[in-house]
Formats: structure tokens, sequence, C-alpha cells
């Protein structure tokens, strides 16, 4: 089995963990120092997949296909009107179907842009939490993120339920 699988990596073993000496898992996993072409294959591997991955999210994601849904979600689901200039192009004088429309357009130009540009960051995060010794590692920190930003939004969502609901009992 070995002689099929060297490439993968051989570790050497210690008392508290298994590290990596050679092969390819040596090259992905974080270093123990910045100093060394490790650290640099590393970062840059860390930092490709992140964009990759994080382009790669957004493609199934209906709010390109539906730059509608993305807008209305812009603007707080308000029927604002916005005065956009976007490549000369000026929509004003209530022309609301030629501003929705560049709008639309300038949604499906960033929106991949901003993705990428957000796995990035995301995997400059992974390094600096890897390197730096964050308990439970980059994964750990991202996913108690995760969690965190998931109550965040439970708790947003329930707040507007509750000014509705506010709303509508004063009304009747």
């Amino acid at each position: 089995m070995e002689k099929y699988f060297w490439w993968l990596g051989i570790w050497e073993i210690r008392p508290t963990h298994l590290r990596p000496v050679s092969g390819l898992i040596y090259w992905i996993t974080a270093p123990e120092n910045f100093r060394s072409w490790r650290f640099i294959v590393y970062t840059l591997f860390v930092l490709i997949f992140a964009a990759i991955g994080s382009w790669v999210a957004i493609l199934d994601q209906e709010k390109l296909e539906n730059p509608d849904k993305l807008a209305n979600d812009l603007l707080y689901g308000n029927k604002v009107t916005m005065d956009i200039n976007v490549n000369g192009e000026n929509a004003s004088n209530g022309d609301r179907h030629k501003s929705d429309a560049l709008l639309k357009e300038e949604i499906k130009r960033l929106v991949p842009m901003a993705a990428i540009f957000g796995g990035i960051v995301l995997g400059l995060v992974c390094i600096a939490s890897d390197m730096f010794g964050v308990i439970g590692g980059a994964q750990g920190m991202l996913l108690a993120t995760n969690i965190i930003y998931s109550y965040y939004e439970a708790w947003e969502k329930e707040k507007a339920e509750l000014i509705v609901d506010s709303a509508l009992s004063e009304w009747r």
C-alpha cells in the first residue's frame, strides 16, 4: 500500500501528533515558521482554493441568475429608485426601468469579483489562524464564526417579524 501512496506524504510520529515530513501533505499543511518555501506554497494553495471555492459557491446561487432578488436584498426590500451613473449612462428623471436595468448589470459584474475577494480574505484569516495557533485551527474559528453569524441572522429575522407583528396589531 505504501508504494502507491508515498506521494501523499510520510509522517513523523510525535508524542502529541503526527507531523508530515515529505509529500503533498507536507506542502499544503501550515508550516511552523514564516521563512520557508513551504510557507509560500501553503499560502498560495490556501488563497487559490479559497478564491475558487467562493467563486464556485456563487455560481449555483439564484442571486447571480436572478439579480432582481439581490437588488431587492440590497435595497432592503424597499422600492427605491436609484439614479445611478454606470459607464457614463445616467438613469435620471424617474426612469426607473433603466435605473433598475443598470443596477442589475452592475450586480452581475460585481458579485463574482466580490465573492473572489471575500474568498481571498477568508483564506488570509485561515492562514493567520493556522500560523498563530488558534485553538481548533482555522476551521474551528470559521465554524464558530459561521454559527455566531447564523444566530445573528435568526435574531434579525425574529426582530423584523416582531416589528411587523407590532405594526399589524397597532393597525387593527
